[in-house]
């Protein structure tokens, strides 16, 4: 027998639904297609209230992983679906004066799948085939250890530098081996230094030659230690060599790095006196020129006077503003002449200088 729920999908039940609505006096309501034709946040809220409750409902349907494949694959795209309109409804909400359900919403629904763009899955749909393979994870595969990390967990027992503090009976069996076998390599040594001499002695008879007299050079079981001793001497000598030299290098260094410092300094004392120098003259010039402007001012004044009492009387004369012209271009040209005759006595001095330190010129008469 059926389930109420199967049976109220059937359309024949919906069709029988929707004409008692009719009959009743009322008619079913519909969601508007887009949420921007609704003008009303009353209206927005109910119908974002409604899709609320349908997605409540169908993401509780599909927890029934024996629906079937086509009909999970079905509800999980109307949940979609119907979240998408949830969310463009809350902003319509927003853009109405309402509040902010994005904003307040917490950890969204479902599980998105890695590069779906926002597609979630629910309930039985993560188990589907396809799907599942999606949200597994790949073991991590183990890291190989670099060279350097190896190197960190290496300590001086690694080496052998502690054991003399830690075994000391092991040290003294490290001496007593490394004496033996040094023992017989030198044993070894001079068993192959004769075999070679009596080698070469019997060579030399065959040839009518004279025989080795005296034991070979490699048979003296000291020359390796004086050898090793040489070799020590050298290293030493050649160790202390290159800390004097780098020592003289660095020394020197400092001394150039001075000087350099130095050479700085008196170039920025000669460039700060050249700039005092010039401000000073600067100054002297405009006070010179002020002191003239005021004495020509004073001189000036009688002669007004005069001029205005003469043109007064009728008498006619050269125009005041024209003599004043006059006077100050002649005294700018007297102060640029005594300006100049400084500067040509010093071009002088310093042309006499460089010919006396410059010498007669190639080629010249001697």
């Amino acid at each position: 027998m059926a389930r109420n729920e199967e049976k109220s999908q059937l359309m024949l039940n919906k069709w029988v639904t929707m004409k008692k609505e009719f009959t009743g006096g009322r008619v079913a309501e519909r969601r508007p297609y887009s949420a921007a034709d609704c003008t009303s946040l009353g209206e927005a809220e109910k119908w974002r209230l409604d899709i609320v409750r349908t997605i409540s409902r169908k993401v509780s349907q599909i927890q029934n992983a024996g629906l079937g494949e086509h009909k999970i694959r079905d509800l999980n795209d109307q949940i979609n679906k119907l979240l998408r309109e949830r969310t463009q409804w809350q902003a319509r909400i927003r853009q109405l004066g309402g509040p902010d359900y994005n904003a307040m919403e917490r950890a969204p629904e479902g599980e998105a799948a890695p590069g779906g763009g926002g597609y979630r899955y629910f309930g039985a749909a993560r188990n589907l085939p396809g799907v599942k393979e999606l949200f597994e994870t790949a073991p991590a595969a183990k890291r190989r250890r670099t060279r350097a990390e190896m190197y960190k967990r290496i300590t001086p027992d690694y080496y052998g530098f502690r054991d003399v503090e830690f075994h000391p009976e092991l040290a003294e069996l490290e001496r007593n081996e490394e004496r033996e076998r040094r023992a017989k390599l030198a044993a070894e040594a001079l068993e192959v230094s004769k075999r070679r001499r009596d080698k070469e002695n019997e060579r030399r008879r065959a040839q009518g030659e004279p025989p080795l007299e005296g034991p070979d050079s490699d048979d003296d079981p000291d020359e390796h230690a004086a050898m090793l001793a040489h070799v020590d001497r050298l290293t030493e000598s050649t160790r202390l060599a290159f800390q004097g030299q780098h020592a003289v290098t660095k020394q020197a260094a400092s001394e150039a790095s001075a000087r350099l410092l130095t050479s700085r300094k008196r170039d920025l004392l000669a460039f700060l006196d050249d700039s005092a120098r010039d401000d000073d003259q600067h100054n002297n010039l405009e006070e010179q020129r002020e002191q003239q402007q005021e004495d020509q001012r004073q001189e000036e004044g009688p002669a007004k006077e005069q001029q205005q009492r003469q043109g007064g009387d009728g008498v006619s004369g050269p125009a005041p503003r024209e003599e004043e012209e006059q006077q100050q271009q002649q005294q700018q040209h007297q102060e640029e002449q005594r300006q100049e005759e400084p500067t040509r006595e010093t071009e002088e001095q310093q042309r006499q200088g460089d010919d006396d330190v410059s010498g007669p010129a190639p080629g010249g008469p001697s």
